[in-house]
This record gives structure tokens, C-alpha cells and sequence, in this order.
């Protein structure tokens, strides 16, 4: 029963990032996923594969991703549970 709660909230966790990425890039003079990868040190593709939700960064990827954007993790997960509480 732990185990699938934690793993709702993992799976809920990457989805607010998935979304938070997907909104930033749509934004007119957002860098770019290539730009936005070089800054993070890793991969386009594999950014872009994170986007599409075929890929999990692990959580250092993730920070260094969000950090990229101008973010932090924990700023995009608060933000995240802050609307799903006012919906």
C-alpha cells in the first residue's frame, strides 16, 4: 500500500515537471530544447524524450533541467500543488 502511494506521488511529481517543461517551451523567448539541454548538460534528445514522457530524468538530472529554465524543482512542484489544492 506504501509503495503505491509513493509511487502515485512519483508519477504525479513527473507529470507536474513534464507539464511545467511543456508550458515553458511553448512560451514566446523561451530558449530553446537545445539550448535549455547544453545549459543542463545533457542531451537534446534526451530532454526531448523527458518532454514527450518517455524518459525520467533522475532527480539531479531534474534540478539541473529546471535550474536551465530558470526554475527549481522544488518552485515548479510547489507551484504544481498549489493550483491542484485551488482546482
Amino acid at each position: 500500500m506504501l509503495a503505491d502511494a509513493i509511487q502515485l506521488e512519483a508519477t504525479e511529481t513527473m507529470q507536474a515537471f513534464r507539464d511545467y517543461l511543456s508550458s515553458y517551451f511553448s512560451r514566446p523567448g523561451a530558449m530553446t530544447q537545445g539550448k535549455v539541454a547544453q545549459n543542463a548538460g545533457i542531451s537534446r534528445v534526451f530532454l526531448n524524450r523527458v518532454v514527450q514522457g518517455h524518459s525520467e530524468p533522475t532527480l539531479p538530472v531534474a534540478e539541473k533541467i529546471a535550474a536551465a529554465t530558470g526554475s527549481s524543482l522544488s518552485a515548479i512542484l510547489r507551484k504544481s500543488k498549489n493550483r491542484a489544492a485551488v482546482a
